[in-house]
């Protein structure tokens, strides 16, 4: 298993930098050095991604009631937003900024990392789709 850490410089002294990340990683029935030999420094692209993916990961389980609503709408019919907040909230009793922001955040390409998208129907009217995933 793959940890990641990061240190974080609390008092200014000297040409430091304000943070530094380091990944190791644990394996079972091995020794202190094989620890020691897996410790690697994490640069701060790699570090950026892993932060924006570890918050992703916390707000989907925070979100996941929601999800799980609007998943179920959306696969069974089709709904525009205005009527898919609706039904979100008469499921979940969630007020409706958040169920609207969820909508919102959770909204994109599967490769965006979004959950649903929109089609667009018509006039003015956009249905939302589930991201199968393939």
């Amino acid at each position: 298993m793959k940890c990641t850490v990061e240190f974080e410089n609390t008092k200014n002294r000297g040409d430091v930098q304000q943070s530094v990340t380091f990944q190791f990683e644990k394996i079972e029935g091995a020794g202190y050095q094989a620890l020691l030999d897996s410790v690697t420094r994490v640069s701060e692209k790699d570090r950026d991604d892993t932060r924006k993916k570890s918050d992703r990961e916390k707000q989907l389980k925070a979100d996941k009631r929601i999800i799980d609503s609007i998943r179920k709408l959306i696969r069974k019919s089709n709904l525009g937003k205005t009527e898919l907040e609706k039904h979100v909230r008469e499921q979940t009793a969630e007020p409706r900024r958040k169920i609207i922001k969820v909508i919102d955040d959770w909204t994109g390409r599967k490769s965006e990392g979004g959950l649903w998208h929109i089609e667009k129907k018509g006039k003015n009217e956009h249905i939302y789709k589930w991201n199968e995933l393939t």
